[in-house]
């Protein structure tokens, strides 16, 4: 009976150390997962900065005159999220510009590519979570402006060609020194082929070419005010052509209004998301928004009296004769 009880005894000893190993097991794997937990929400705000928009564009803000004639404009950098809107460190953002003088003798087409040349480095600052570029002309140029960025396993590129028109005295005129080249292995989307005005206008046809990564792109979107306006297929030549509507809006607003539309080609390959904007400054056409029948009864009027009137002379020129 003492051994029975015995054996009993140490059974329930036994029984007790392995309860009370599971109960520390369980105690410290709960610690653990608690600690993991109160470490993320802390460390979650830091890196709410370093999330990857799909895709960024230039966008084109307030413009300033200097003392010296000269224009500044400046050039916001957004994103499809607003992801920097309240980082505190800009993300892995590069941009590069370039300026063309123009004069009335030698007007810039804004569709013509430059020619291979270095570029200038344009520094990105970062103000109430915006993050923006100044870009000064001395003269009445165009700047074609280049933004870079890699997040994650993104590649985001925007790319942007504006008319400058600066009016410095020539003595005081600064020379920009080429100092960068664009950076190698993003895609490109370049404008050609487009009509030779000063102004991108509605209502005009745009052509785009895309050197991609090797991969099949077979569309290109349309975007205005963050939502997709159309999708363009590409022609058989490669060629992406895009005819931007008539903006009723534009025509009422004056031949000073613009407005921003943004075309986008995406493409993924095994290593890389690529992301590619260009942003069109499109300003009303330049005859679209004219009423077309009022102006061609009037027109109609003025021959008929124009006729009636000469009819009416010759005649009492004639009864004048007799």
């Amino acid at each position: 009976m003492n051994l029975i009880q015995s054996g009993d005894f140490f059974l329930s000893e036994h029984q007790g150390k392995k309860m009370i190993c599971q109960r520390l097991k369980s105690g410290i794997m709960l610690s653990i997962g608690i600690f993991v937990i109160i470490c993320g929400s802390l460390s979650g705000p830091a890196n709410a900065g370093t999330q990857c928009p799909t895709h960024i564009w230039i966008d084109c803000g307030e413009q300033t005159r200097e003392k010296n004639g000269a224009v500044t404009q400046r050039y916001y950098i957004r994103n499809s999220d607003d992801i920097c809107r309240n980082c505190t460190q800009p993300p892995d953002y590069k941009a590069f510009y370039r300026l063309k003088s123009s004069t009335p003798k030698k007007p810039y087409r804004f569709d013509r590519s430059f020619p291979e040349a270095d570029y200038s480095c344009a520094l990105i600052r970062c103000d109430n979570g915006e993050l923006y570029m100044d870009i000064t002309s001395e003269t009445n140029s165009h700047v074609q402006l280049y933004v870079y960025g890699t997040c994650g396993r993104k590649k985001l590129s925007a790319q942007i060609t504006h008319p400058l028109f600066g009016k410095a005295p020539s003595e005081k005129k600064r020379t920009q020194e080429p100092v960068a080249r664009l950076p190698e292995g993003f895609p490109t989307l370049n404008l050609h082929a487009a009509p030779r005005n000063f102004y991108m206008q509605t209502g005009q046809t745009y052509q785009f070419t895309y050197a991609g990564k090797g991969t099949t792109v077979s569309t290109m979107s349309i975007l205005e005010n963050h939502k997709q306006l159309a999708k363009v297929a590409v022609s058989p030549g490669g060629i992406f052509a895009y005819t931007p509507p008539h903006d009723p809006q534009l025509d009422r607003n004056g031949p000073n209004e613009v407005k921003e539309t943004v075309a986008l080609v995406e493409e993924t390959t095994p290593q890389w998301d690529f992301a590619t904007t260009h942003t069109l400054l499109l300003h009303r056409s330049y005859l679209a928004h004219l009423r077309l029948l009022p102006g061609l009864a009037l027109f109609g009027v003025t021959i008929l009296l124009f006729a009636a009137i000469v009819g009416y002379k010759r005649k009492n020129g004639a009864a004048d004769g007799y």
